[in-house]
């Protein structure tokens, strides 16, 4: 697969947390995250704000083992050709940092407005999958937070995104 990328990161395995990190440090300070989106659904940004400035380029590049000039683009093409998808495997999750780091590709996401659009990351909705169980109505407005935090409701509901800071 790498060989038909137009970019291809050749990560440090279990550095793909700090990658994302540089990025939207990337993103952040050449204001190329998606701001309507992140003024209306995220909370917390001014935390990642300030920790991201954690993760300069040079430093990140030296993490990751990836030139900071293929980071750099990386994050730029990311936040700039829409829509985009932000795909990971599992391999991620087989590292110690695993939840952080997911926790990070979804920021990420947010950050650039690329979720639960057409062409960008889709959201699976809890109800739809509710009713395939045939949870009853009644017993699904019982899930924690049904009513305060829609959460993943998909294009028809609300989202409650984190683009929160404790990422490590």
């Amino acid at each position: 697969m790498a060989s038909q990328a137009d970019l291809w990161l050749q990560i440090r395995p279990g550095t793909d947390a700090a990658l994302a990190l540089g990025m939207m440090k990337i993103i952040i300070d050449e204001g190329l995250y998606d701001r309507d989106f992140v003024t209306k659904w995220c909370y917390g940004f001014d935390q990642l704000k300030q920790r991201v400035k954690e993760y300069p380029l040079s430093k990140v590049s030296e993490i990751t083992w990836i030139p900071a000039e293929k980071i750099l683009q990386a994050a730029r093409d990311y936040a700039t050709i829409k829509p985009a998808v932000l795909h990971r495997r599992v391999a991620i999750e087989h590292n110690i940092n695993s939840t952080q780091t997911c926790r990070s590709f979804a920021i990420l996401i947010a950050l650039t407005g690329n979720i639960d659009v057409p062409g960008g990351n889709l959201l699976q909705s809890p109800m739809q999958t509710m009713r395939r169980l045939n949870v009853p109505p009644d017993i699904a407005a019982k899930r924690l937070g049904a009513k305060r935090l829609s959460i993943n409701i998909g294009s028809r509901g609300t989202h409650a995104l984190c683009c929160g800071s404790s990422i490590s």
